[in-house]
């Protein structure tokens, strides 16, 4: 219901003498409706002559104390002494205890009567009715001996679907309450005024919100979110990062949506501060990725076929997160580690947001690639006729001359092989193949690959695959990677030779679980090349070596290597036997080669 009809319900009710029914606003969790009681329905209490008393029922577990609470809100000589403003517990006992000497203090609210004269001065709001300890049949008839014999009028504001409602709930509700108005948040309206809150204390901010409305509001009414309290955070959110993403016009709405949605997986519970190192996968969806990896997305124009005759893959948590948020705004998405970490845990890393928002510039799209989205990525069924032409010649160009990735071809094999099958293109599949083939091998040179994009296409196959095209797709990449890892060995033992400590330090720090380190690599090679090292460099390698190795569960990540070190160290004790004395670089070694033992023992 709008929020103008129940604020015309409750003024027909105040304006009706003599009621003997509660009104009850109906609502969700953090939607807004204590504020809209507060901000809109006291002041009309004021306007029409009454006096507003807001009580919360959170928490409350006896009669009395609801009793306490109403009486020191009416009855003055009672109100003075409250000193928490509403706020019932041992204290305010004790200080009516002491004013009253050793009279019992319920005996003393029991004989206050207040009269119906008084009463039909004032509207009662009673807040949170489903967090209320007591009994909900019990709380309604204290209620209604106020609205039914004094003609008291009563507002509840409730979540009514949080209450399990049984008969006699059902029965004295219907007694009590004479309508229940069900109140949906108009973000419209109150955005603005969570907005205001920053008019005085952050002007630039403030005008920043205001600039970015309509987009909030979008991105609100898309995820369905009006809980007032997710907002507010949200936006104190946004206040924090302001300083540093004003600077950076192209990249806001990207980093406004992002906060949103991370505000709202951690306010519903998906994810909680442990999980800040934790990105779920989620790093890595891209328009690409849900391309290669979700069968039956809610936008058919991402993917070839509408429909499909296979029983359909269950549905993954990444593949939710992309329903929930992201179907219609998946170009718009880029993964902030830092301000992720910063929504989970309150510590934002400045530094590292301005380098992730440094690094998005400039991000020129080059045409091959427009020309791609625009076929492939796309409902080509939209197209003009001439522009699926125009399209289709220039992809086709760009895939002759390399210009995709390698895992690029295995989409662009499938969508040219059904344009031909369906004739909308003259070449044949035979032509086709070939075409997408000498792509591959020129884009090959480029030694470009991607370990992620590479995992989620390969982790199963599509029946739909070209075989030839999927199995060279996944050499090429096994190829490179194999490039790349005989490149990193060389590196190591160059390092080596030249004695340079830092460049030793940044291979072995890298990446502590890499498992490369020593695939192409001879122990007898390595051997060699640490006794021409200085004994400074010696003792920092067998460091380096000893901290890679230095964590509880390294057997499941790095057991292989045990492979090259077992044969290695073999060589160590070979070298070093039956030495009556040491140089100070053969002590080194034998220390190299206890190190080595030990990581040997944990390994295997």
């Amino acid at each position: 219901m709008d929020s103008k009809y129940i604020e015309e319900t409750f003024g027909n009710y105040l304006k009706t003498p003599n009621t003997n029914h509660a009104l009850l606003i109906n609502g969700s969790w953090g939607s807004g409706k204590t504020y809209f009681w507060k901000n809109n329905l006291a002041a009309k209490c004021t306007e029409n002559g009454f006096k507003s008393v807001y009580l919360s029922l959170n928490g409350v577990n006896k009669i009395e104390d609801l009793k306490y609470q109403f009486l020191i809100k009416i009855v003055p000589y009672l109100n003075i002494l409250d000193s928490k403003k509403g706020s019932i517990g041992k204290s305010l006992i004790a200080t009516l205890s002491s004013a009253f000497g050793n009279v019992n203090i319920n005996d003393i609210l029991k004989e206050i009567e207040i009269d119906s004269e008084r009463l039909s001065t004032y509207v009662v709001c009673f807040d949170d009715l489903e967090r209320c300890l007591i009994s909900k049949a019990e709380i309604l008839g204290f209620i209604n001996n106020y609205v039914e014999h004094k003609n008291l009028k009563v507002m509840i504001l409730s979540d009514e679907s949080k209450i399990d409602e049984d008969d006699n709930y059902n029965n004295i509700k219907e007694k009590v309450i004479g309508r229940v108005l069900t109140y949906k948040n108009n973000l419209s309206k109150t955005l603005p005024f969570l907005f205001k809150k920053y008019e005085t204390s952050n002007s630039g901010f403030y005008n920043f919100l205001n600039g970015q409305k309509s987009f909030i509001l979008e991105l609100l009414e898309n995820y369905q979110e009006d809980n007032l309290r997710k907002v507010s955070f949200y936006l104190e959110l946004l206040n924090g990062l302001y300083p540093i993403i004003k600077d950076f016009d192209d990249y806001i709405k990207e980093v406004v949506m992002f906060t949103l949605i991370f505000t709202i997986e951690f306010k519903t519970g998906n994810l909680t501060s442990n999980d800040y190192k934790d990105y779920k996968g989620l790093d890595a969806l891209n328009w690409t990725y849900v391309v290669f990896n979700f069968e039956r997305p809610a936008d058919n124009n991402l993917h070839l076929f509408n429909a499909t005759e296979q029983e359909p893959k269950e549905i993954d948590e990444i593949e939710e997160f992309y329903l929930r948020y992201l179907v219609e705004k998946i170009n718009d998405y880029f993964f902030y580690t830092s301000i992720y970490a910063y929504i989970l845990t309150g510590y934002l890393d400045k530094e590292k947001l301005h380098e992730e928002l440094k690094s998005r510039y400039p991000e020129v799209i080059p045409e091959e690639t427009i020309a791609f989205r625009k076929l492939i990525n796309y409902s080509f069924r939209h197209l003009s006729s001439d522009e699926f032409k125009s399209l289709f010649t220039n992809v086709y160009q760009y895939t002759q001359e390399g210009k995709y990735s390698i895992y690029d071809y295995l989409q662009i094999s499938a969508f040219l092989k059904y344009f031909s099958e369906n004739k909308l293109i003259p070449q044949s599949k035979e032509e086709i193949q070939l075409a997408v083939i000498k792509g591959i091998e020129i884009s090959k040179q480029r030694k470009e690959t991607n370990k992620k994009l590479y995992d989620s296409i390969f982790r199963f196959k599509k029946e739909d695959d070209n075989p030839v095209i999927y199995n060279l797709v996944k050499d090429t990449h096994d190829e490179i990677e194999a490039e790349k890892i005989h490149e990193k060995v060389n590196f190591l033992l160059l390092a080596l030779k030249e004695n340079n400590e830092e460049e030793i330090d940044e291979i072995f720090k890298g990446d502590k679980l890499r498992k490369d380190l020593f695939q192409n690599l001879q122990p007898s090679e390595l051997l060699k090349t640490l006794t021409l090292t200085t004994n400074e460099v010696l003792n920092k390698f067998t460091i380096n070596l000893e901290d890679k190795y230095n964590f509880t569960n390294v057997k499941e990540f790095l057991s292989e290597d045990a492979l090259f070190l077992i044969p290695f160290n073999d060589l160590l004790i070979e070298k070093l036997d039956d030495k009556d004395e040491y140089t100070i670089n053969e002590f080194l070694l034998k220390e190299l080669s206890a190190k080595t033992k030990e990581i040997c023992e944990k390994l295997t």
